[in-house]
This record gives structure tokens, C-alpha cells and sequence, in this order.
């Protein structure tokens, strides 16, 4: 019997594999309601080499202002041009770890736990902060109505500067968490509302007139949920995003769009990332890529990167997909600065900054493995069944002429018992150049399985563009 085989889908991986093994690596569902089957996985970006500053250290943050690229790399802050010449402006007291960053009209604001740091762009000078009621441990900052706040680290202390004087502060300016006892982690800025996180809670605070301390807490809102780092935390597109944790632990991925806090990661996920032995290096990068708002979530210690695809999920179908290298480990990218019309990653590696674009087929040269290992299928009664023939609809002959036009080969593996364990790989060609209408088949399989879970895996190494528009299989219930 010849029957359809919905291939396509995201990261579902449950705790036991006999339930669902679901996973898309390298790859994301797209939905179109008017597409050929209303869905397909299409390939992740590729990475380019645009900028290797020659220096020791990776890239811990970066930050766009007035048409001009700032990045921290290891101990140095570097000012890009828009011709890519990057320049060392400044030096902080740190080589690795967070650093917060933002600006008001013509100061940008650096602080990395230990000092404060201000670039004048008017008069192109790096300051330290000296002023003896700054922050002593400065662990982040916001900037609010020309106002930056600077979190003290170990308290539920913070401090205002001066109305675009990012070198002033006063007694005065010193505010503080009181709805739940906590320490600050880190702060940011939404719908001009100053977002301050602690462990467990986040409190909201807005911009008041006439007072010593320019903002004050909005009682009436007030989120459940504190950040489990400041890293994690990322903003834009009028939306945030961050890893959230309660005074139950650590909770879900959560995203806010007014001032609530909602979950946008399954069960799956949540279980999946609580296995791991650290989470406090938890990292975010939110970017748009051909209209797609895309929410990267990295684990440096786990090994992990998950990416959430906020544009194509609903709360009925959230969207995660995993990323990766060759060699299997969380993918290089730790910042993102969307510049000259362009989005840059730089690397937690080293000090490479690339550009990320869907028309590059490998990661700077390194192979891209695409896999997807889909929803199980089971008979109903835990009858025997054969699978026969497995067929893949892919986009087809795009191999690019290197004068061989050898075939792309596309991998199969099957398992028999849910998708604990796979058979051997067995290969079946994509189209050559200019083939459209090829069809990528696996005949003859002759593969029984009884009680478990019939359950493919493809996945494909090649360099070029990898599109699952559907699937197809032919399978008989034998006889007990």
C-alpha cells in the first residue's frame, strides 16, 4: 500500500524515544497554506569569512549605533566601518564573560561586571567611569528616555545616570527591587518600559518626570518569571525573548510582547535542556532572515544550539529546530549585528565575524549535515508491516556544474525500535544538473519490523541547497 508520509516537522524529541523521536537539524519547517502540501523543511544559512580581527579572545557582544559596527572581541572594543576596517578603540578589564551595552544620543555605555566604560562619538574618546557613585560591580545596563541604568551586581541595587550623561551619577539616582527579595541579573528596555529581571521575578518599572530617580515600578504589572542569565535575554522586533526560571527552578523559553511572559518552548525541549549540567551559560541571538524572525538559544558547556521559529509558530505548533557544526557541536554564532543591510555572526570560537546568508551552502567551507528524523509509524494493533519502497519529493537538480555533474547522494537509515537504534545507511541519488523531474527512491527494502515503531532518518551532506517538499512509502501489514 502506497501512502503519503508526513516527513515534514520540528524538534519533538521526547524523554522516551519510543514516543517520539523527533528531530530537525539544520533545517526548519516553513508553512505556506497554499504550498504544494502546505509545509516543507527548507535549509538553514550558510556562514562566509567577512572579518577576522587578528587578536586573542572571541566575540562576547556586538552593537550597531549611528550606521557604525562596535564589537567586543576578548579584552578589546573594535569600531567597524561600513567598508569592514575594523579599529581598536578601547580596552576593557575583562577577556571574556557578558558585557552590556547601549547608547543614548551620542554615547555608548560598556560595562562587563568589573568597570564601566563610555565611547564619546562626538569626540571619539574611551572613558572609564570614574564617578564615585557608579556601580562597583556593574553587571548591565539600559538606556531609557536618555537615561542609562546600570545594575549592581550581588543586590537589588541600581543606579540612573544623569540625562544623557553617561559619566554622572548621584546618590540620589539609586533604586532598588522590593516586590520580591532577589538580586538583579540583568535589565532591558521594551514598549519604553525598563525591564528589571532577578532571579525569580521581573519587575517593570517607566519613566516618571521630576524625580531624582527617573523611573518608578508599575504595581500593577509584574512578571513571574526572573532570567537565568543576562545573556539569554535578547530584544526586537517588538518582542523578547529570554530562559526563564522561578522559584521552582528553571522554567521554558518565554516571550514577551506587552509585559507577560509566555511559553514558546514544548515539554520536549524544557526537559531536554533540564538535563543539562550547566544552563547559566546561556546565550541569545534574535535576527530576521528573509522575513523570518529567528530566536538562536545557545549552550556553550551542553554542546547545544536550538533555534525557534518565531514567525512560523503558533501556540498549537511551536517551532524549534537544532543547528550545529560538522562535527556535531552547538553552532559557532554567540552575537549577531545586523549591518550594511547584512546579518554578521561572530564566532564564541575565535575572532572570525561571518556573514550569514541562505545562498552559502557550507559553513565557510565546512560541510553542513542536514538531517530530519520524523514522527514514528506504528500499526495500530502491533501487526507486522514491511516497508518496500521509500520515496523523498525534493527540489531537484540544482547541482552546481564543477564539470563532474556527479549526483548528490541523500541518506537513509530506518529503525525498527522507535528510534533507539538505526540500520545501516543506504544511499539514493538526487537529480544532476538539470534533472527537475528525478525522483530520489529507495526500492526494495524488504524492512520488517512488529510491535515498535517503523522510523526513517534522512540526512545529506552535499553542497547544495537541501528542500523536503514531501514523502511518500510503500508498506504491507503481513500476516502474524
Amino acid at each position: 500500500m502506497r501512502t503519503d508520509f508526513d516527513i515534514v516537522g520540528s524538534f519533538n524529541d521526547q524523554r522516551v524515544a519510543g514516543f517520539d523521536a523527533e528531530r530537525t537539524i539544520n533545517m526548519f519547517e516553513y508553512d505556506d497554506p497554499l504550498g504544494k502540501k502546505n509545509k516543507a523543511l527548507l535549509p538553514t544559512a550558510g556562514l562566509l569569512n567577512r572579518l577576522n580581527v587578528v587578536t586573542s579572545g572571541s566575540f562576547r557582544a556586538q552593537f550597531v549605533f549611528k550606521n557604525v559596527l562596535y564589537n567586543v572581541i576578548g579584552t578589546g572594543v573594535y569600531r567597524v566601518t561600513d567598508l569592514l576596517v575594523s579599529t581598536l578603540i578601547g580596552t576593557l578589564g575583562t577577556a571574556s564573560g557578558y558585557v552590556g551595552i547601549d547608547a543614548n544620543t551620542f554615547q555608548i555605555i560598556f560595562v562587563d561586571g568589573l568597570n564601566g566604560w563610555i565611547w564619546d562619538t562626538n569626540a571619539s574618546t574611551f572613558t572609564m567611569i570614574t564617578d564615585v557613585n557608579f556601580p562597583s560591580q556593574p553587571i548591565d545596563v539600559a538606556q531609557l528616555g536618555g537615561y542609562f541604568f546600570v545594575a549592581q551586581g550581588n543586590s537589588a541595587e541600581f543606579r540612573a545616570s544623569q540625562l544623557n550623561q553617561g559619566t554622572v551619577y548621584t546618590p540620589l539616582s539609586s533604586g532598588s527591587i522590593t516586590t520580591h527579595p532577589g538580586n538583579i541579573v540583568a535589565l532591558r528596555t521594551l514598549h519604553k518600559k525598563l525591564f528589571i529581571f532577578s532571579d525569580n521575578f521581573t519587575e517593570i518599572w517607566q519613566l516618571v518626570a521630576n524625580a531624582a530617580l527617573p523611573v518608578a515600578p508599575n504595581q500593577s504589572l509584574l512578571m513571574e518569571v526572573g532570567a537565568i542569565s543576562s545573556a539569554s535575554i535578547v530584544t526586537g522586533f517588538d518582542m523578547m525573548f529570554f530562559l526563564s526560571r522561578d522559584v521552582n527552578g528553571l522554567g521554558s523559553v518565554v516571550m514577551v510582547t506587552g509585559s507577560q511572559a509566555i511559553p514558546v518552548s514544548p515539554n520536549s525541549l524544557d526537559y531536554f535542556i533540564q538535563k543539562f549540567d550547566v544552563v547559566s551559560d546561556a546565550s541569545g541571538i534574535l535576527y530576521r532572515e528573509n522575513g523570518i524572525i529567528f530566536y538562536r538559544l545557545n549552550f556553550t558547556a551542553a554542546d547545544y544550539t536550538f533555534v525557534y521559529n518565531a514567525t512560523m509558530s503558533t501556540p498549537e505548533s511551536r517551532k524549534w529546530h537544532e543547528e550545529e557544526m560538522l562535527g556535531g557541536g552547538r553552532h559557532v554564532a554567540q552575537t549577531h549585528a545586523y549591518f550594511i543591510n547584512t546579518n554578521f555572526f561572530g564566532s564564541y570560537l575565535n575572532s572570525i565575524m561571518y556573514e550569514v546568508n541562505d545562498t552559502f551552502t557550507t559553513n565557510d567551507g565546512e560541510l553542513i549535515r542536514r538531517e530530519r528524523i520524523p514522527k514514528m509509524v506504528a500499526p495500530p494493533a502491533y501487526q507486522r508491516i514491511r516497508c518496500n519502497r521509500f520515496q523523498l519529493d525534493l527540489l531537484q537538480g540544482q547541482v552546481e556544474d564543477d564539470g563532474t555533474n556527479v549526483a548528490p547522494q541523500v541518506f537513509l537509515s530506518l529503525s525498527k525500535d522507535g528510534g533507539q537504534t538505526y540500520g545501516n545507511e543506504i544511499m539514493a541519488p538526487m537529480g544532476k544538473l538539470g534533472e527537475r523531474t528525478y525522483r530520489t527512491v529507495w526500492r526494495k527494502l524488504g524492512t520488517t519490523k512488529r510491535g515498535q515503531a517503523f522510523l526513517p532518518r534522512i540526512q545529506f551532506f552535499s553542497k547544495i541547497p537541501f528542500v523536503i517538499l514531501g514523502c511518500a512509502w510503500d508498506y504491507e501489514v503481513l500476516p502474524e
